[in-house]
């Protein structure tokens, strides 16, 4: 079984993949490229699920991280992909994902001290 810490990893490296898939792209890219579109979905996955393995002790400890929507939104592109917005998406990846590697950056850091 994976520990929380790695968990996180794999959410900071989703995030960065997420990043790398769309440097130098915009949101008509999406429309455009089936696999942009079909990678970032993926990345989205993997932060879901990671975050939905994180223990219980260790989420209420960082209550600064979006648990609920990190998960909600891996649960709207895996259960009703007909409906996935590919203009959310883009906002996310676009804005939020920074926010959210810099308070999982925080999160590994204190882990580390431990």
């Amino acid at each position: 079984m994976r520990r929380d810490d790695e968990r996180l990893q794999d959410i900071l490296e989703a995030i960065e993949s997420a990043g790398r898939f769309a440097s130098g792209r915009s949101r008509k890219d999406l429309d455009a490229d089936e696999l942009l579109t079909a990678g970032l979905v993926h990345m989205i996955v993997v932060i879901g699920e990671a975050a939905a393995a994180v223990s219980e002790r260790t989420k209420s400890g960082l209550p600064d991280l979006p648990w609920r929507g990190m998960m909600g939104m891996r649960n709207v592109v895996v259960h009703a992909y007909w409906r996935v917005d590919l203009d959310a998406l883009w906002r996310t990846v676009e804005h939020d994902l920074a926010e959210l590697a810099a308070g999982v950056r925080r999160a590994l850091r204190r882990s580390g001290e431990d």
